[in-house]
């Protein structure tokens, strides 16, 4: 009898310890948990939605570049500039960004000569414009390429200048080279 009533103490004493631990560590984590930051909440309408969740902002794919004022570019106008397209990759994005980008060109009365497409080249990402190193007196190309990669960037589209080692193209001329969108 003796055996069973220490048995019993036993298992209700630890039963008890246990309880009481769980109830320590619970409230622990209740007065430790980092508050949570309230999210603003906005009402959020789908229509004709078949399945899924909806959220605020969803990206899929490759984001997509867009020049948001074509009207901007009729400002290169001034500068006469013959430009050599070249694209890399085949992904839709480029393709669809480099033909909107030719047409505000000749918009702007540049003459874009297009070559085949490349294959895909990762040192040539987003707009890559190449003028010559040395530019003679009376050349526009390099206040051309400043123009030009000043508006890219106001529209929130990544490019960059780079000269040429050597000046391999003729007088008032670059490269424009579109890749992938990063």
């Amino acid at each position: 009898m003796e055996f069973l009533q220490k048995g019993i103490e036993w298992a209700f004493g630890g039963i008890g310890v246990a309880i009481l631990g769980w109830l320590g560590l619970f409230i622990r984590e209740k007065l430790m948990k980092p508050s949570v930051p309230v999210v603003n909440n906005q009402s959020v309408v789908s229509n004709h939605q078949s399945g899924g969740i909806t959220a605020h902002t969803v990206n899929l794919g490759e984001p997509k570049r867009q020049i948001k004022t074509p009207q901007q570019f009729t400002a290169l106008s001034i500068y006469g500039i013959q430009a050599f397209g070249h694209v890399y990759g085949d992904a839709p994005e480029t393709r669809s960004f480099w033909n909107n980008l030719d047409e505000y060109l000749k918009d702007a009365g540049w003459t874009v000569f297009k070559s085949a497409q490349h294959a895909a080249d990762p040192s040539v990402q987003n707009v890559v414009l190449e003028i010559n190193l040395d530019i003679p007196v009376g050349d526009q190309s390099g206040k051309a390429a400043a123009a030009l990669n000043a508006l890219l960037n106001e529209d929130g589209i990544t490019s960059r200048i780079n000269p040429l080692a050597t000046s391999s193209l003729p007088p008032n001329s670059m490269y424009i080279r579109v890749g992938p969108n990063f």
